[in-house]
Parts: structure tokens; C-alpha cells; sequence
């Protein structure tokens, strides 16, 4: 097998989720749009949420709502994943 192979193969184990914040918290804002790989551990989801709001200058007290948000917004897509799934079946 070649490296192309590989490669393939590792890109079909993503699932690319698309993430989209609009969150408040103690008066602060944080509005942001990106791709979450779903394959990703949890935990990465906790590291994840700590450097970004450290990066964007916010409180702490963002990091579990970021969390929360995520994993929320993560679970919802593989729910609908899953209903197309079986639809095809």
C-alpha cells in the first residue's frame, strides 16, 4: 500500500463538525465559527476551550460554557449522522 492509501484512510476517520459560538458570559463576548474533528478525544474538547479562551483574552469562567457548547453542538451532529445512516440502510 502507498502512502496516498494512508492518507485516505485517515481522512475518512474525520468527521468534521461544524462548530458556531454566540456566547455571553459576564458581559463578555465570543462569536466564532470553525470545524471540530468529532474523532477527537473529550478531553481535547476541555484543552481546546482553556487555549482559546485564554488566546481571546476571556475569564474562566467561559471555559465551561465553550465546553459545554462543543460537546452539545458534537452530539447533535452525530445524532443526525446516525438518522442518515439509517436512512440509507
Amino acid at each position: 500500500e502507498d502512502d496516498r492509501g494512508t492518507a485516505r484512510g485517515a481522512m475518512a476517520m474525520e468527521l468534521l463538525v461544524p462548530i458556531r459560538f454566540d456566547l455571553e458570559v459576564d458581559g463578555k463576548f465570543l462569536k466564532d465559527a470553525f470545524c471540530w474533528n468529532a474523532s477527537e478525544s473529550d478531553d481535547r474538547v476541555e484543552e481546546f476551550a482553556v487555549g482559546l479562551c485564554k488566546d481571546a483574552s476571556l475569564p474562566s469562567t467561559f471555559i465551561p460554557v465553550v465546553v459545554d457548547s462543543m460537546r452539545r453542538q458534537i452530539n447533535e451532529f452525530r445524532v443526525v449522522e446516525e438518522k442518515a445512516k439509517a436512512r440509507m440502510v
